[in-house]
């Protein structure tokens, strides 16, 4: 009884849940430089043991001076990063 109370319980607090905003990463400049973004749209994919994460930024500045910081729970190769 306690077990499907609980599970009630659970997914009552995830129907009332609000829209999710969070942002995959950071954004990292020199001192000095000014960064500027007005919105990010973020997609994640999964299938078996592989993640595909899309995001498009409308970052405005110098591009020599953009960086973005994506963390990840594995270090990944060069290979599997692609940049579009």
């Amino acid at each position: 009884m306690r077990k499907t109370m609980m599970a009630a319980a659970a997914l009552l607090a995830m129907g009332w849940s609000g829209h999710a905003a969070a942002f995959c990463g950071f954004y990292v400049a020199k001192a000095g430089s000014s960064l500027f973004n007005e919105a990010s749209k973020v997609a994640i994919a999964r299938s078996e043991d592989r993640t595909v994460i899309t995001m498009a930024n409308d970052y405005q500045g110098d591009p020599t001076e953009f960086a973005i910081v994506i963390p990840t729970p594995v270090v990944l190769k060069e290979s599997q990063v692609n940049v579009a």
